[in-house]
């Protein structure tokens, strides 16, 4: 069984959460894919691990065929609606990004940074990891101690 994706950003100013599952393509590629979740900075911990675990479980491989150029820009378009942006890029102003893996036996939080211009990269190797038994409140924990490494 190979393993499930999904990203998790966090506006810095707002408090707004966006989760999204990552998918792969038979050509390799992994994009940002349904369901696009947009979270209150006010929303409960259980709820927002309940809509990441959401977004890894819709998490997709193989994907055939690719997605065409529309569809790409109208999910880039909806994203940037619903998060108030003007622009695309803007996506990465004031936002803390991580990448979340379960590949069932545990489960890898990875920090990210603004790496420049519409680029966000693994900057480091330190990581989180928890067992994928673990419980709401220990992934909740995971994810908030990868959000202060994406910050340090």
């Amino acid at each position: 069984m190979k393993s499930k994706s999904a990203a998790v950003f966090k506006n810095t100013k707002t408090g707004i959460y966006l989760i999204h599952s990552y998918s792969r393509l038979l050509s390799g590629l992994t994009f940002a894919s349904p369901p696009f979740y947009f979270l209150s900075a006010n929303s409960e911990p259980d709820f927002v691990v309940q809509k990441i675990l959401s977004a890894l479980e819709q998490s997709r491989s193989d994907i055939s065929p690719d997605p065409t150029e529309e569809e790409i820009k109208a999910n880039s378009e909806r994203m940037s609606t619903e998060l108030g942006l003007k622009k695309g890029n803007s996506l990465y102003k004031n936002m803390l990004h991580i990448n979340v893996h379960n590949n069932f036996e545990e489960i890898n939080f990875y920090p990210l940074r603004n790496l420049g211009r519409r680029y966000m990269g693994y900057t480091t190797d330190e990581y989180v990891s928890i067992p994928a038994t673990s419980n709401r409140k220990q992934f909740y924990a995971a994810m908030e101690k990868t959000f202060k490494i994406c910050i340090s």
